[in-house]
């Protein structure tokens, strides 16, 4: 990263590097359709009975087929342990975050205690005798609070940001995969231009809003 910031000549071909190999798009494309296949060939499969046995017995009360969820591909073909992941690190942020208040109070307490025992102690009775002791352990923990807090919020935003473009660009493989086997002709009634938006603007909204 720093050699990005701190450089004084223009970014050139020997900068770029390979992107990661479980962040290609072939590779999410692959886990995507790996996982939305199967469910929907089953799908297909149940509602062609559901149809025929429809068919047969009009009156009866037959159940349709459940619709394959491409919620559940998302969440477990894609990148369900850095989701999960990430969620635990932004609790634990979180955490950090509120817990401040109460280490500030502690602190603020015993600092308090300290200034009115040399004034308090002397006209109490010795049971009553204040006694304080500088919380070192809330102290450290606060002091170290900013510092965790920053680092967990950034790991979490990096896997959430990772999640969603393995996101899109899994959707994305599928939709495309789908329009190689469509036949789009100038008589067909495939629009294209809903085509390129469902890949470009639709797949990327899906995935700026999903986390």
């Amino acid at each position: 990263f720093m050699p990005f910031v701190c450089r004084v000549k223009p970014v050139t071909d020997e900068d770029m590097y390979d992107v990661d190999s479980h962040d290609r798009c072939d590779v999410t494309t692959f886990k995507t359709d790996e996982g939305w296949a199967p469910r929907y060939i089953r799908y297909v499969i149940e509602k062609a009975e559901y149809d025929q046995l429809k068919a047969e017995n009009p009156d009866a009360q037959i159940k349709p087929p459940k619709t394959p969820s491409l919620m559940a591909v998302l969440f477990f073909n894609l990148g369900s342990w850095q989701l999960i992941f990430s969620i635990i690190i932004m609790i634990l942020s979180t955490g950090f975050q509120i817990c401040q208040p109460s280490l500030m109070k502690e602190v603020l307490k015993q600092v308090l205690l300290k200034g009115m025992a040399p004034e308090m102690n002397p006209v109490l009775p010795p049971e009553e005798q204040i006694v304080y002791k500088f919380p070192y352990v809330q102290a450290i923990i606060l002091m170290a609070c900013p510092l965790l807090h920053g680092i967990l919020d950034t790991l979490g935003n990096r896997l959430i940001f990772h999640f969603s473009s393995h996101l899109r660009s899994g959707l994305a493989g599928l939709i495309y995969k789908k329009t190689l086997l469509l036949n789009i002709t100038a008589q067909s009634n495939i629009d294209t231009g809903r085509l390129l938006s469902l890949l470009s603007a639709d797949t990327n909204q899906i995935a700026m809003m999903f986390p």
